[in-house]
């Protein structure tokens, strides 16, 4: 396996664990419940999902020029 294939795998196993994360911590955000760090961790799980989605569409590349 080589590191595309790699980061294209792992992108795939991160992904659903952080929606679900992100899905959690927007419901503490809107019941005003700890708001601040819910604001303050939903911003680092967008930057994780942000790093995932690079991960795949390096992936996508790759296979295209395969």
């Amino acid at each position: 396996m080589n590191d595309v294939d790699f980061a294209r795998r792992l992108a795939h196993e991160i992904e659903p664990s952080l929606i679900a994360i992100q899905l959690r911590l927007r419901s503490l955000a809107e019941e005003g419940a700890c708001r601040a760090e819910a604001e303050s961790c939903l911003a680092e799980v967008e930057a994780l999902r942000s790093l995932v989605r690079d991960f795949l569409l390096l992936g996508r590349r790759e296979l295209e020029t395969r």
